[in-house]
């Protein structure tokens, strides 16, 4: 069993139109998903289940919706958050990054080499 919060103003998104998200997740990784109003997730189901599970309920926490989270379950997909407070020294350079990667109005710019 697996347990991790998410923010209450996610759940909605997590469960989705009576519950359809929910139990699509559900059915995808082969798990049971308890959910609370206040964002306490439960999980339980198989080891790497419980693990597939976790990454798209924490996609779907940080802001990613329901259809980009579900890529997660491709074994070549992966979700890797970064504190980027760890990476620089202050505020400033923080937000410069942040800029950087969200891009101008939302938009993060693709580099093609």
């Amino acid at each position: 069993m697996e347990m991790l919060r998410i923010p209450a103003e996610r759940v909605a998104v997590l469960l989705g139109t009576n519950g359809a998200t929910k139990r699509l997740i559900e059915r995808k990784t082969k798990t049971r998903l308890s959910v609370d109003e206040e964002g306490a997730v439960e999980i339980t189901g198989a080891p790497y289940e419980e693990w597939k599970c976790r990454e798209i309920v924490t996609a779907i926490g940080r802001g990613f919706n329901p259809d980009k989270s579900l890529k997660l379950l491709d074994p070549d997909c992966y979700l890797k958050v970064i504190d980027l407070k760890d990476l620089f020294h202050n505020e400033k350079q923080v937000m410069r990054q942040k800029g950087r990667l969200i891009g101008e109005k939302g938009r993060t710019r693709r580099i093609i080499e």
